[in-house]
């Protein structure tokens, strides 16, 4: 059963850091963990990464806890899965974008690239 799409805009922020690593950051999704899962999965692929799996994150932590919500890949992830970090930035916003990956998700998406 496909459930409607949430309107409200997630926002989404993703960043080049330094010019090699690549910076994520959005408002909550408010999805279910099997779901978000398969969400990251999801983007992690469609940014270049063949195997979403092994990739490392390196997540944010604020008084103990682990957000979801903002983490890096860093320059030596991104060689070592043969990841361009400027490609993977457009891939990525085009990828949230589209209409499939709102109505897959249940949301639409809001993306600012920042350079």
């Amino acid at each position: 059963m496909q459930l409607g799409i949430d309107r409200e805009p997630v926002q989404v922020t993703f960043s080049l850091i330094k010019g090699e690593s690549i910076g994520v950051s959005w408002s909550f999704l408010g999805l279910e963990r099997e779901t978000f899962r398969e969400f990251l999965l999801a983007l992690l692929v469609c940014m270049g990464f063949p195997n979403p799996r092994t990739v490392v994150l390196s997540k944010t932590t604020t008084e103990g806890k682990t957000s979801w919500n903002r983490f890096a890949i860093t320059k030596e992830e991104c060689e070592y899965h043969g990841v361009d970090p400027r490609l993977a930035l457009g891939l990525a916003h085009n990828w949230l974008r589209s209409s499939a990956t709102q109505e897959r998700f249940g949301r639409v998406f809001q993306v600012v690239v920042v350079p």
